[in-house]
């Protein structure tokens, strides 16, 4: 969004080659911007296993936000810093698949499923992964959820080879 001083329309302010997010003079804003998108990573810390809870899906937890591409997570969510067209690549390593049936894993956008599912068999390990390209709002809420579909079954995903990256 963009502003005008007098009959002028501004599209974009920068000071030094960087986009302003916003300006005012005295305490009249005239003018405010979403930042560019930037790239933003968060790695899973430890090892989380989880069992079938009646077909509930669980929120995967013990992110960190990535020391080359940083993010911000808040309770296990990564939050979009930036508006745009974006990719969210998964990656979800189960190490462990106890009897009974599958285990899946699945993005969310907002609480809603975006992305194939990565799904693994009965006594199935290893990584799977998901993308899915589309808009993102700046604040927006990305998060991994998995789901273990066998009664009295567990399984464990595994720190390694486990993160969410979005460009």
């Amino acid at each position: 969004m963009g502003g005008s001083i007098g009959s002028d329309k501004i599209g974009g302010l920068a000071i030094g080659g960087d986009l302003v997010k916003g300006a005012a003079f005295g305490a009249d804003l005239f003018f405010t911007s979403v930042p560019p998108f930037v790239q933003q990573r968060m790695n899973k810390s430890g090892n989380q296993s989880f069992s079938y809870y009646g077909g509930s899906d669980i929120l995967l937890t013990g992110w960190t936000s990535d020391a080359t591409y940083p993010s911000t997570i808040v309770s296990n969510v990564l939050i979009a810093q930036g508006a745009g067209t974006v990719t969210v690549s998964c990656s979800v390593n189960v190490s462990s698949n106890s009897s009974g049936t599958g285990a899946s894993a699945y993005l969310r956008l907002n609480g809603v499923q975006i992305g194939s599912t990565m799904s693994w068999g009965i006594l199935a390990t290893g990584v799977k992964t998901a993308t899915w390209t589309g808009a993102v709002a700046n604040g927006d809420e990305i998060s991994v959820w998995v789901n273990k579909s066998g009664a009295g079954s567990s399984a464990t995903v595994s720190a390694t080879n486990t993160w969410v990256n979005v460009q």
